[in-house]
């Protein structure tokens, strides 16, 4: 019997051309985990809609869009 996937499955499978956004999406799940439990694509899209607005950063501001971008690319059932 397999475990089911894990948001750490899904992360390493992104494309090392993304290696910042991996990182954020990493960090933007380990904070999610911490603060409520559990982890879902919404609330992985939240987060990070979350930190857009609070970003002055150009540069973090664009990896948080492509990080953005990959996971509303994502269907639902693809992980967790």
């Amino acid at each position: 019997m397999s475990r089911p996937p894990t948001a750490e499955d899904f992360i390493t499978t992104i494309d090392n051309r993304f290696e910042k956004e991996k990182k954020l999406l990493g960090k933007t799940v380990k904070m999610l985990l911490i603060e409520t439990g559990k982890i879902s694509n919404k609330a992985i899209i939240i987060s990070l809609v979350k930190q857009l607005e609070l970003s002055y950063d150009s540069e973090k501001t664009a990896i948080l869009r492509s990080a953005l971008e990959i996971i509303v690319g994502i269907t639902p059932d693809d992980i967790f």
